[in-house]
């Protein structure tokens, strides 16, 4: 059985014209063959975000930030338009 890591964005999204909140949001980003190229995106996609926002100077900044789960994983966060997402590496075992 080989793994696959995959990269997720998750979180959930206010339509706030339409009056509808939290609806549950889902996508995949990327995959990866070992977890080291996965946490490598992660980090890619922190330090783009933090560049946009360097750039931009302005208060709706995106703010990403590194959290961890309860397995030390990296979990990367950050707000847009109000809305928080979450992106991390999971493991996904293949046949």
């Amino acid at each position: 059985m080989k793994l696959l890591y995959i990269l997720i964005l998750t979180g959930n999204i206010n339509l706030h014209n339409q009056d509808i909140s939290n609806i549950p949001y889902l996508e995949v980003l990327s995959s990866h063959v070992s977890y080291e190229a996965c946490n490598e995106k992660i980090v890619a996609t922190h330090d783009y975000y933090l560049a946009k926002d360097i750039k931009r100077k302005s208060t709706k900044q995106r703010k990403p930030r590194f959290l961890y789960d309860d397995q030390k994983n990296k979990v990367l966060y950050f707000r847009s338009k109000g809305n928080n997402f979450y992106a991390r590496c999971k493991k996904l075992p293949i046949e």
